[in-house]
Protein backbone atom coordinates (compact mmCIF):
# COMPACT_ATOMS: atom_id res chain seq x y z
CA UNK A 1 0.00 0.00 0.00
CA UNK A 2 1.44 3.37 -0.57
CA UNK A 3 2.56 6.01 1.85
CA UNK A 4 -0.36 8.35 0.83
CA UNK A 5 -3.03 5.71 0.99
CA UNK A 6 -1.41 4.94 4.51
CA UNK A 7 -1.73 8.54 5.61
CA UNK A 8 -5.58 8.48 4.37
CA UNK A 9 -5.95 5.56 6.55
CA UNK A 10 -4.45 7.04 9.35
CA UNK A 11 -6.14 10.38 9.24
CA UNK A 12 -9.87 8.13 8.62
CA UNK A 13 -9.21 5.82 11.53
CA UNK A 14 -8.56 8.81 13.70
CA UNK A 15 -11.91 10.75 12.65
CA UNK A 16 -13.40 10.72 16.23
CA UNK A 17 -10.56 12.24 17.96
CA UNK A 18 -8.92 13.86 15.11
CA UNK A 19 -8.59 17.70 16.68
CA UNK A 20 -5.60 17.81 18.57
CA UNK A 21 -6.40 20.82 20.64
CA UNK A 22 -3.58 23.12 22.38
CA UNK A 23 -3.47 25.35 24.80
CA UNK A 24 -3.82 28.54 23.01
CA UNK A 25 -7.29 26.75 21.77
CA UNK A 26 -6.23 26.12 18.31
CA UNK A 27 -7.38 22.62 16.89
CA UNK A 28 -5.17 21.35 14.32
CA UNK A 29 -6.96 18.27 11.96
CA UNK A 30 -4.89 14.93 11.88
CA UNK A 31 -2.65 14.48 9.10
CA UNK A 32 -2.91 18.09 7.47
CA UNK A 33 -0.76 17.90 3.95
CA UNK A 34 -1.54 20.74 1.88
CA UNK A 35 -1.55 24.69 2.33
CA UNK A 36 -2.60 27.83 0.16
CA UNK A 37 -3.26 31.41 0.73
CA UNK A 38 -6.49 32.67 -0.58
CA UNK A 39 -5.07 36.02 -2.48
CA UNK A 40 -3.49 38.21 -0.13
CA UNK A 41 -5.96 37.66 2.79
CA UNK A 42 -3.13 36.43 5.36
CA UNK A 43 -6.34 33.54 5.40
CA UNK A 44 -5.29 30.39 4.24
CA UNK A 45 -7.12 26.64 3.26
CA UNK A 46 -5.49 23.61 4.27
CA UNK A 47 -6.19 20.14 3.30
CA UNK A 48 -5.73 16.78 5.35
CA UNK A 49 -7.38 13.64 3.06
CA UNK A 50 -10.75 14.05 4.15
CA UNK A 51 -11.71 17.66 4.43
CA UNK A 52 -9.97 21.31 4.12
CA UNK A 53 -10.27 23.83 7.02
CA UNK A 54 -10.03 27.25 7.17
CA UNK A 55 -6.69 28.78 9.03
CA UNK A 56 -6.67 32.25 10.66
CA UNK A 57 -3.39 33.39 11.89
CA UNK A 58 -4.22 36.19 13.06
CA UNK A 59 -7.21 35.41 14.53
CA UNK A 60 -5.71 31.71 15.75
CA UNK A 61 -8.71 30.04 14.58
CA UNK A 62 -8.76 27.02 12.74
CA UNK A 63 -12.01 25.98 11.36
CA UNK A 64 -13.57 23.44 8.68
CA UNK A 65 -14.93 24.85 5.12
CA UNK A 66 -18.01 23.01 4.15
CA UNK A 67 -17.57 21.57 0.09
CA UNK A 68 -20.62 21.93 -2.00
CA UNK A 69 -22.34 20.76 -5.07
CA UNK A 70 -19.49 17.86 -6.12
CA UNK A 71 -20.88 14.80 -7.35
CA UNK A 72 -17.56 12.87 -6.41
CA UNK A 73 -16.06 11.62 -3.45
CA UNK A 74 -13.82 14.70 -1.93
CA UNK A 75 -10.05 13.17 -1.26
CA UNK A 76 -8.28 16.30 -0.99
CA UNK A 77 -4.65 16.28 -1.43
CA UNK A 78 -3.02 19.38 -2.92
CA UNK A 79 -4.61 22.82 -2.91
CA UNK A 80 -3.68 25.80 -5.13
CA UNK A 81 -5.24 28.75 -4.96
CA UNK A 82 -5.35 31.50 -8.71
CA UNK A 83 -6.05 34.70 -7.21
CA UNK A 84 -6.26 36.00 -10.56
CA UNK A 85 -9.75 33.75 -11.39
CA UNK A 86 -10.31 33.93 -7.41
CA UNK A 87 -10.72 30.23 -8.17
CA UNK A 88 -9.75 27.44 -5.69
CA UNK A 89 -7.71 24.26 -7.45
CA UNK A 90 -7.88 20.33 -5.53
CA UNK A 91 -6.20 18.10 -6.42
CA UNK A 92 -8.54 14.99 -5.42
CA UNK A 93 -6.64 12.00 -4.89
CA UNK A 94 -8.78 8.69 -4.87
CA UNK A 95 -11.18 10.15 -7.57
CA UNK A 96 -8.69 11.30 -10.01
CA UNK A 97 -9.58 14.74 -11.22
CA UNK A 98 -8.95 18.32 -10.10
CA UNK A 99 -11.85 20.21 -9.11
CA UNK A 100 -12.31 24.30 -9.37
CA UNK A 101 -14.28 25.62 -6.84
CA UNK A 102 -15.30 28.92 -5.67
CA UNK A 103 -14.69 30.08 -2.06
CA UNK A 104 -16.54 32.08 0.56
CA UNK A 105 -14.51 32.40 3.33
CA UNK A 106 -17.47 34.25 5.27
CA UNK A 107 -19.68 31.36 5.41
CA UNK A 108 -17.14 28.90 5.41
CA UNK A 109 -17.75 27.35 1.93
CA UNK A 110 -16.59 26.32 -1.23
CA UNK A 111 -18.90 25.73 -4.16
CA UNK A 112 -17.20 23.51 -6.93
CA UNK A 113 -17.77 24.85 -10.40
CA UNK A 114 -16.61 22.14 -12.93
CA UNK A 115 -13.76 19.74 -12.72
CA UNK A 116 -11.12 18.40 -15.40
CA UNK A 117 -8.64 15.68 -15.89
CA UNK A 118 -11.31 12.78 -15.43
CA UNK A 119 -9.84 9.70 -17.02
CA UNK A 120 -6.93 11.23 -17.52
CA UNK A 121 -4.81 12.08 -14.29
CA UNK A 122 -4.41 9.08 -11.83
CA UNK A 123 -3.99 10.02 -8.14
CA UNK A 124 -3.07 13.42 -8.30
CA UNK A 125 -1.25 14.35 -5.25
CA UNK A 126 -0.62 18.19 -5.80
CA UNK A 127 -1.55 20.76 -8.16
CA UNK A 128 -0.17 23.80 -8.95
CA UNK A 129 -0.80 27.31 -11.06
CA UNK A 130 0.81 29.74 -13.07
CA UNK A 131 -0.17 32.89 -12.02
CA UNK A 132 1.26 34.52 -15.71
CA UNK A 133 -0.36 32.01 -18.07
CA UNK A 134 -2.71 29.92 -16.03
CA UNK A 135 -1.76 26.99 -16.64
CA UNK A 136 -2.21 24.22 -13.72
CA UNK A 137 0.48 21.49 -13.49
CA UNK A 138 -0.90 17.94 -11.84
CA UNK A 139 1.73 15.92 -10.22
CA UNK A 140 0.24 12.29 -10.68
CA UNK A 141 1.67 9.75 -7.89
CA UNK A 142 0.67 6.12 -9.09
CA UNK A 143 0.19 8.14 -13.21
CA UNK A 144 3.76 8.30 -12.31
CA UNK A 145 3.62 11.88 -14.46
CA UNK A 146 3.24 15.84 -14.26
CA UNK A 147 0.74 16.89 -16.50
CA UNK A 148 0.00 20.40 -17.69
CA UNK A 149 -3.84 21.66 -18.93
CA UNK A 150 -4.60 24.79 -20.49
CA UNK A 151 -8.02 26.61 -20.57
CA UNK A 152 -9.68 27.00 -23.53
CA UNK A 153 -13.18 28.71 -23.70
CA UNK A 154 -15.33 26.83 -20.64
CA UNK A 155 -13.05 23.41 -21.29
CA UNK A 156 -9.52 22.07 -20.11
CA UNK A 157 -7.16 20.11 -21.95
CA UNK A 158 -3.73 18.39 -21.57
CA UNK A 159 -1.03 19.93 -23.65
CA UNK A 160 2.11 18.68 -21.94
CA UNK A 161 2.85 15.08 -20.11
CA UNK A 162 6.07 14.29 -18.47
CA UNK A 163 7.35 11.00 -16.87
CA UNK A 164 7.84 11.42 -12.99
CA UNK A 165 8.31 8.40 -11.27
CA UNK A 166 5.88 8.89 -7.86
CA UNK A 167 5.33 12.28 -9.13
CA UNK A 168 4.08 13.80 -5.75
CA UNK A 169 5.08 17.47 -5.46
CA UNK A 170 4.62 20.17 -8.23
CA UNK A 171 4.79 24.05 -8.22
CA UNK A 172 4.37 26.60 -10.96
CA UNK A 173 6.60 29.31 -11.66
CA UNK A 174 6.37 31.51 -14.77
CA UNK A 175 6.09 28.98 -17.21
CA UNK A 176 8.64 26.72 -15.32
CA UNK A 177 7.26 23.66 -13.54
CA UNK A 178 9.04 21.86 -10.55
CA UNK A 179 8.35 18.42 -9.38
CA UNK A 180 9.56 16.16 -7.11
CA UNK A 181 9.86 12.16 -7.04
CA UNK A 182 9.52 9.98 -4.57
CA UNK A 183 10.87 7.26 -6.40
CA UNK A 184 14.34 8.78 -7.40
CA UNK A 185 13.91 11.02 -4.56
CA UNK A 186 14.99 13.68 -7.35
CA UNK A 187 13.83 17.48 -8.05
CA UNK A 188 12.87 18.30 -11.88
CA UNK A 189 12.88 21.37 -13.40
CA UNK A 190 10.51 21.24 -16.62
CA UNK A 191 10.02 23.39 -19.25
CA UNK A 192 6.58 23.21 -19.86
CA UNK A 193 6.40 24.52 -23.41
CA UNK A 194 8.89 22.54 -24.57
CA UNK A 195 7.84 19.73 -22.26
CA UNK A 196 11.12 18.38 -21.38
CA UNK A 197 12.93 17.83 -18.01
CA UNK A 198 15.64 20.68 -18.16
CA UNK A 199 17.42 19.72 -14.77
CA UNK A 200 17.26 17.27 -12.08
CA UNK A 201 19.00 17.05 -8.62
CA UNK A 202 19.16 15.33 -5.56
CA UNK A 203 19.41 11.40 -4.46
CA UNK A 204 18.40 9.14 -1.76
CA UNK A 205 19.66 10.23 1.97
CA UNK A 206 20.27 12.42 4.70
CA UNK A 207 22.85 15.01 3.50
CA UNK A 208 22.80 17.83 1.36
CA UNK A 209 20.81 17.86 -1.47
CA UNK A 210 19.87 14.60 -0.18
CA UNK A 211 15.93 13.28 -0.45
CA UNK A 212 13.97 10.72 1.17
CA UNK A 213 10.50 11.52 0.80
CA UNK A 214 10.40 15.06 -0.76
CA UNK A 215 6.73 15.86 -0.49
CA UNK A 216 6.51 19.51 -1.67
CA UNK A 217 8.18 22.57 -3.57
CA UNK A 218 7.15 25.77 -3.97
CA UNK A 219 8.81 29.14 -4.58
CA UNK A 220 11.01 30.37 -1.83
CA UNK A 221 11.61 33.85 -3.44
CA UNK A 222 12.95 35.72 -6.72
CA UNK A 223 15.91 33.21 -7.14
CA UNK A 224 15.34 30.22 -5.03
CA UNK A 225 13.00 27.13 -4.22
CA UNK A 226 12.09 25.53 -1.35
CA UNK A 227 11.56 21.56 -1.33
CA UNK A 228 10.00 19.93 1.86
CA UNK A 229 11.07 15.96 2.84
CA UNK A 230 8.71 14.91 4.87
CA UNK A 231 10.88 11.71 6.25
CA UNK A 232 14.43 13.97 6.90
CA UNK A 233 12.33 16.55 8.16
CA UNK A 234 14.33 18.96 6.31
CA UNK A 235 13.72 22.25 4.61
CA UNK A 236 16.06 22.87 1.55
CA UNK A 237 16.99 26.09 -0.41
CA UNK A 238 17.99 25.31 -4.23
CA UNK A 239 18.54 27.87 -6.99
CA UNK A 240 15.78 28.30 -9.55
CA UNK A 241 18.26 28.26 -12.41
CA UNK A 242 20.05 25.34 -11.72
CA UNK A 243 19.12 23.73 -8.84
CA UNK A 244 22.50 23.87 -6.93
CA UNK A 245 22.26 23.75 -3.39
CA UNK A 246 22.09 25.88 -1.01
CA UNK A 247 21.06 25.29 2.53
CA UNK A 248 18.57 23.78 4.45
CA UNK A 249 16.71 23.55 7.82
CA UNK A 250 14.61 21.95 10.21
CA UNK A 251 14.45 18.45 11.00
CA UNK A 252 11.93 15.60 12.44
CA UNK A 253 12.49 16.06 16.10
CA UNK A 254 10.48 16.39 19.69
CA UNK A 255 11.37 19.93 19.39
CA UNK A 256 10.89 20.02 15.67
CA UNK A 257 8.61 19.04 12.66
CA UNK A 258 6.79 15.12 12.71
CA UNK A 259 7.23 14.56 9.04
CA UNK A 260 6.70 18.27 7.11
CA UNK A 261 4.55 17.61 4.27
CA UNK A 262 3.57 21.08 3.08
CA UNK A 263 4.23 24.74 3.26
CA UNK A 264 2.97 27.64 1.63
CA UNK A 265 4.76 31.05 1.03
CA UNK A 266 2.91 33.83 2.25
CA UNK A 267 1.88 37.23 0.59
CA UNK A 268 3.92 38.96 3.43
CA UNK A 269 6.98 36.91 2.84
CA UNK A 270 6.30 34.22 5.91
CA UNK A 271 6.52 30.66 5.61
CA UNK A 272 4.33 28.29 7.05
CA UNK A 273 4.98 24.77 7.47
CA UNK A 274 2.75 21.82 7.81
CA UNK A 275 4.12 19.48 10.69
CA UNK A 276 1.63 16.54 9.51
CA UNK A 277 2.11 14.01 12.52
CA UNK A 278 2.58 17.28 14.77
CA UNK A 279 -0.58 18.46 15.03
CA UNK A 280 0.76 21.79 13.97
CA UNK A 281 1.69 24.92 11.79
CA UNK A 282 5.35 26.17 12.18
CA UNK A 283 5.18 30.10 11.25
CA UNK A 284 8.82 31.18 10.25
CA UNK A 285 8.99 35.41 9.12
CA UNK A 286 11.05 36.01 5.88
CA UNK A 287 14.30 35.90 7.37
CA UNK A 288 13.70 32.03 8.60
CA UNK A 289 13.08 33.00 12.41
CA UNK A 290 10.29 31.09 14.22
CA UNK A 291 7.19 33.54 14.74
CA UNK A 292 4.65 31.04 16.47
CA UNK A 293 3.57 27.43 16.70
CA UNK A 294 0.08 27.01 16.48
CA UNK A 295 -1.37 23.83 17.84
CA UNK A 296 0.36 21.24 20.06
CA UNK A 297 3.78 22.78 21.02
CA UNK A 298 3.31 26.69 21.11
CA UNK A 299 5.25 26.93 24.12
CA UNK A 300 8.22 24.64 23.07
CA UNK A 301 12.01 26.07 22.05
CA UNK A 302 12.88 25.66 18.45
CA UNK A 303 16.28 22.99 19.09
CA UNK A 304 17.06 19.91 17.74
CA UNK A 305 17.86 18.00 20.92
CA UNK A 306 16.70 14.49 20.28
CA UNK A 307 15.89 14.84 16.39
CA UNK A 308 16.40 11.93 14.18
CA UNK A 309 18.75 14.03 12.50
CA UNK A 310 21.58 13.99 14.86
CA UNK A 311 21.88 10.33 14.09
CA UNK A 312 24.07 8.39 11.18
CA UNK A 313 21.57 6.77 9.37
CA UNK A 314 22.47 4.28 6.33
CA UNK A 315 19.14 4.83 4.44
CA UNK A 316 16.61 3.99 7.00
CA UNK A 317 18.50 2.04 8.90
CA UNK A 318 20.42 3.89 11.74
CA UNK A 319 23.72 2.40 12.55
CA UNK A 320 24.96 5.11 15.52
CA UNK A 321 22.77 3.66 18.40
CA UNK A 322 22.55 -0.18 18.82
CA UNK A 323 20.62 -1.41 21.47
CA UNK A 324 19.58 -4.91 23.02
CA UNK A 325 16.30 -6.05 22.21
CA UNK A 326 15.19 -10.09 22.66
CA UNK A 327 18.84 -10.91 23.53
CA UNK A 328 19.71 -9.41 20.18
CA UNK A 329 22.00 -6.33 18.84
CA UNK A 330 19.10 -4.48 16.66
CA UNK A 331 19.18 -1.09 14.84
CA UNK A 332 15.87 0.96 14.81
CA UNK A 333 14.60 1.42 11.39
CA UNK A 334 11.30 2.08 9.27
CA UNK A 335 8.59 -0.01 11.00
CA UNK A 336 11.53 -2.72 11.52
CA UNK A 337 14.26 -3.34 14.18
CA UNK A 338 17.25 -4.87 11.73
CA UNK A 339 19.35 -7.34 14.10
CA UNK A 340 22.98 -5.98 13.87
CA UNK A 341 24.73 -9.32 13.07
CA UNK A 342 22.45 -11.42 10.88
CA UNK A 343 20.17 -10.66 7.77
CA UNK A 344 17.23 -10.61 10.13
CA UNK A 345 14.90 -8.15 11.24
CA UNK A 346 11.85 -7.79 13.69
CA UNK A 347 9.07 -6.58 12.34
CA UNK A 348 6.42 -4.08 13.73
CA UNK A 349 2.67 -4.83 13.67
CA UNK A 350 0.92 -3.48 10.21
CA UNK A 351 -1.82 -1.18 10.50
CA UNK A 352 -4.71 -3.71 9.95
CA UNK A 353 -3.64 -5.16 13.37
CA UNK A 354 -5.42 -2.86 14.41
CA UNK A 355 -4.88 -3.18 18.77
CA UNK A 356 -1.50 -3.11 18.41
CA UNK A 357 -0.85 -0.28 15.32
CA UNK A 358 -3.70 2.16 16.96
CA UNK A 359 -4.34 1.59 12.76
CA UNK A 360 -1.50 3.02 11.15
CA UNK A 361 2.19 2.12 10.76
CA UNK A 362 4.82 2.33 13.17
CA UNK A 363 7.16 4.78 10.90
CA UNK A 364 10.10 5.86 12.74
CA UNK A 365 10.61 3.12 15.74
CA UNK A 366 11.92 4.18 19.15
CA UNK A 367 13.24 1.55 21.19
CA UNK A 368 14.32 1.46 24.66
CA UNK A 369 14.59 -0.97 27.66
CA UNK A 370 13.89 -1.11 31.60
CA UNK A 371 14.20 -3.35 34.09
CA UNK A 372 10.85 -4.64 33.78
CA UNK A 373 10.96 -4.87 29.66
CA UNK A 374 10.59 -3.07 26.30
CA UNK A 375 9.20 -0.15 25.31
CA UNK A 376 8.63 0.56 21.44
CA UNK A 377 6.98 3.38 20.09
CA UNK A 378 6.96 5.69 17.02
CA UNK A 379 6.49 9.45 16.59
CA UNK A 380 3.73 8.68 14.01
CA UNK A 381 1.98 6.08 15.82
CA UNK A 382 -0.83 6.58 18.44
CA UNK A 383 0.19 3.36 20.64
CA UNK A 384 3.23 2.09 22.47
CA UNK A 385 3.92 -1.15 23.19
CA UNK A 386 5.62 -2.36 26.08
CA UNK A 387 6.87 -6.24 26.03
CA UNK A 388 7.14 -7.51 28.87
CA UNK A 389 10.48 -9.26 30.35
CA UNK A 390 10.57 -12.43 30.00
CA UNK A 391 7.49 -13.73 28.97
CA UNK A 392 6.85 -11.35 26.28
CA UNK A 393 2.94 -10.48 27.39
CA UNK A 394 1.96 -7.52 25.54
CA UNK A 395 0.66 -4.55 26.86
CA UNK A 396 -0.44 -1.38 24.53
CA UNK A 397 -0.80 1.95 25.97
CA UNK A 398 -2.81 4.49 23.90
CA UNK A 399 -1.04 8.19 23.76
CA UNK A 400 -1.55 10.15 21.08
CA UNK A 401 0.84 10.68 18.02
CA UNK A 402 3.82 13.34 17.90
CA UNK A 403 5.55 10.96 21.24
CA UNK A 404 8.90 10.61 21.18
CA UNK A 405 11.39 8.41 23.08
CA UNK A 406 14.02 10.40 24.74
CA UNK A 407 17.31 9.56 27.00
CA UNK A 408 14.90 7.55 29.70
CA UNK A 409 11.64 9.07 29.44
CA UNK A 410 9.04 9.62 26.93
CA UNK A 411 8.44 13.01 25.46
CA UNK A 412 5.29 15.21 24.27
CA UNK A 413 5.52 18.72 23.91
CA UNK A 414 6.45 19.84 27.37
CA UNK A 415 5.68 16.87 29.51
CA UNK A 416 7.86 14.08 29.85
CA UNK A 417 7.37 10.91 31.41
CA UNK A 418 10.50 7.82 33.05
CA UNK A 419 10.12 5.06 31.02
CA UNK A 420 10.33 3.56 34.62
CA UNK A 421 6.70 4.90 34.96
CA UNK A 422 5.69 3.86 32.02
CA UNK A 423 6.84 -0.07 32.92
CA UNK A 424 5.21 0.34 36.13
CA UNK A 425 1.85 1.11 35.12
CA UNK A 426 2.56 -1.58 31.96
CA UNK A 427 3.18 -4.24 34.87
CA UNK A 428 -0.07 -2.64 36.87
CA UNK A 429 -2.00 -3.52 33.83
CA UNK A 430 -0.04 -7.47 33.48
CA UNK A 431 -0.87 -7.89 37.09
CA UNK A 432 -4.57 -7.96 36.33
CA UNK A 433 -4.57 -11.23 34.64
CA UNK A 434 -2.78 -14.51 36.29
CA UNK A 435 -0.22 -16.21 33.45
CA UNK A 436 -1.42 -19.33 32.35
CA UNK A 437 -2.11 -21.04 28.75
CA UNK A 438 -5.17 -19.42 26.83
CA UNK A 439 -7.10 -20.03 23.94
CA UNK A 440 -7.49 -17.48 21.32
CA UNK A 441 -10.96 -16.50 22.15
CA UNK A 442 -9.84 -16.39 25.84
CA UNK A 443 -6.45 -13.96 24.87
CA UNK A 444 -9.01 -11.86 22.98
CA UNK A 445 -11.38 -10.79 26.18
CA UNK A 446 -7.77 -10.70 28.44
CA UNK A 447 -6.25 -7.87 25.86
CA UNK A 448 -9.57 -6.06 25.53
CA UNK A 449 -9.71 -5.78 29.16
CA UNK A 450 -6.46 -4.71 29.63
CA UNK A 451 -5.94 -2.37 26.50
CA UNK A 452 -9.64 -0.90 28.47
CA UNK A 453 -8.19 -0.66 31.59
CA UNK A 454 -4.67 0.86 29.92
CA UNK A 455 -6.25 4.12 29.18
CA UNK A 456 -6.81 5.65 33.18
CA UNK A 457 -3.55 3.48 34.66
CA UNK A 458 -1.60 7.04 33.59
CA UNK A 459 -3.70 9.61 32.45
CA UNK A 460 -0.97 12.01 32.04
CA UNK A 461 0.09 9.64 28.74
CA UNK A 462 -2.42 11.72 26.70
CA UNK A 463 -4.72 8.39 26.54
CA UNK A 464 -6.38 8.34 23.13
CA UNK A 465 -8.84 5.81 22.16
CA UNK A 466 -7.93 5.87 18.37
CA UNK A 467 -9.20 2.52 17.52
CA UNK A 468 -11.54 0.38 19.42
CA UNK A 469 -11.06 -3.76 18.99
CA UNK A 470 -13.74 -5.69 20.57
CA UNK A 471 -12.47 -9.14 22.38
CA UNK A 472 -14.00 -10.96 19.14
CA UNK A 473 -11.71 -8.72 16.83
CA UNK A 474 -8.87 -8.99 18.76
CA UNK A 475 -9.41 -13.10 18.66
CA UNK A 476 -9.47 -12.77 15.19
CA UNK A 477 -6.02 -10.20 14.82
CA UNK A 478 -4.38 -12.62 17.09
CA UNK A 479 -5.50 -15.85 15.00
CA UNK A 480 -4.13 -14.31 11.65
CA UNK A 481 -1.00 -13.23 13.67
CA UNK A 482 -0.25 -17.24 14.52
CA UNK A 483 -1.71 -18.46 10.54
CA UNK A 484 1.98 -20.19 10.57
CA UNK A 485 1.95 -21.45 14.14
CA UNK A 486 -1.61 -23.77 13.48
CA UNK A 487 0.11 -27.03 15.60
CA UNK A 488 0.89 -24.34 18.30
CA UNK A 489 -2.28 -23.03 18.21
CA UNK A 490 -3.69 -26.25 18.37
CA UNK A 491 -1.68 -27.86 20.83
CA UNK A 492 -2.16 -24.66 23.77
CA UNK A 493 -5.34 -24.37 23.17
CA UNK A 494 -5.97 -27.62 24.25
CA UNK A 495 -3.74 -27.25 27.12
CA UNK A 496 -5.96 -24.23 28.28
CA UNK A 497 -9.19 -26.49 28.38
CA UNK A 498 -7.76 -29.71 30.06
CA UNK A 499 -5.07 -30.61 32.45
CA UNK A 500 -1.43 -30.13 30.58
CA UNK A 501 1.93 -29.71 32.80
CA UNK A 502 4.03 -27.00 32.44
CA UNK A 503 6.84 -29.07 30.99
CA UNK A 504 4.14 -30.17 28.33
CA UNK A 505 3.24 -26.65 27.80
CA UNK A 506 7.00 -25.57 27.21
CA UNK A 507 7.32 -27.98 25.06
CA UNK A 508 5.03 -27.04 22.72
CA UNK A 509 6.36 -23.15 23.04
CA UNK A 510 9.73 -24.68 22.28
CA UNK A 511 8.44 -26.12 18.69
CA UNK A 512 7.13 -22.49 17.71
CA UNK A 513 10.10 -20.60 19.03
CA UNK A 514 12.33 -23.02 16.73
CA UNK A 515 9.81 -22.40 14.25
CA UNK A 516 10.63 -18.82 13.61
CA UNK A 517 13.84 -18.15 14.90
CA UNK A 518 15.88 -18.57 11.49
CA UNK A 519 13.49 -17.02 9.73
CA UNK A 520 14.42 -13.44 8.00
CA UNK A 521 11.39 -11.28 9.17
CA UNK A 522 10.15 -12.24 12.51
CA UNK A 523 6.69 -10.58 13.31
CA UNK A 524 6.49 -8.90 17.17
CA UNK A 525 2.85 -9.40 16.67
CA UNK A 526 3.49 -13.19 16.14
CA UNK A 527 5.74 -13.00 18.64
CA UNK A 528 3.35 -11.23 21.26
CA UNK A 529 0.21 -13.32 20.40
CA UNK A 530 2.02 -16.68 20.87
CA UNK A 531 3.18 -15.39 24.05
CA UNK A 532 -0.34 -14.03 24.89
CA UNK A 533 -1.61 -17.83 24.68
CA UNK A 534 1.39 -19.55 25.83
CA UNK A 535 3.52 -18.47 29.14
CA UNK A 536 6.30 -20.35 28.02
CA UNK A 537 6.79 -19.22 24.96
CA UNK A 538 8.46 -16.08 25.40
CA UNK A 539 11.48 -17.42 27.57
CA UNK A 540 11.84 -20.35 25.03
CA UNK A 541 11.87 -17.51 22.43
CA UNK A 542 14.56 -15.33 23.55
CA UNK A 543 16.83 -18.17 24.02
CA UNK A 544 16.61 -19.48 20.91
CA UNK A 545 17.49 -15.97 19.50
CA UNK A 546 20.34 -15.82 21.69
CA UNK A 547 21.28 -19.09 20.63
CA UNK A 548 20.83 -21.01 24.28
CA UNK A 549 18.17 -22.41 25.97
CA UNK A 550 15.86 -22.52 29.10
CA UNK A 551 14.77 -25.44 31.69
CA UNK A 552 11.04 -25.89 30.82
CA UNK A 553 9.93 -24.63 34.34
Amino acid sequence: MSFRLLLLAFVLALEIPSLCVAEDGIAIPSGVVSITEVGNTGRFLVANYSSISLFEPAARRFEPMRIVNNSRPNVPTGLAYDARRRRLFIANYLSNNVLIGRVDLNAREITIESEFGTDQATSPENVAVDTLSGDVAIANYDGNDVQIWTAEAESWHRTCTVPVAQAHGVAFVNGVVFATSLASREILKINSKACVIEARAGSAGWGDNQFLWPTAVGEFDRDHILVSDAHTGKLSVLAKQSLQFVKNMGGNGPNLFNMPYGFSRASDGSLLVLSTFGHEIVHFDSAGNLRRRYGSKNNVSWTDKDSLNRGNWKGYRRIDIPQSFLGRCVQQSYNVLYDCAKDRYFSLPEPDNTYLSGGSYFYFVQLSETDRGWVLSSPQNPNLIYLNKPDLRVVVLPLHVDVWQSAEAIVRGETTIPLGRVAQAASIVLEMEPKKPLTLEGAGEVIARQTAYAVNVLPSLWGVRSVHSTAEQVAMQLRKSLSELNEFVTATERCATAECNTRRLCEIADGAARQLVNRKRIPLDTLSAAAMLNPCFGPKMIAALSGGSISGE
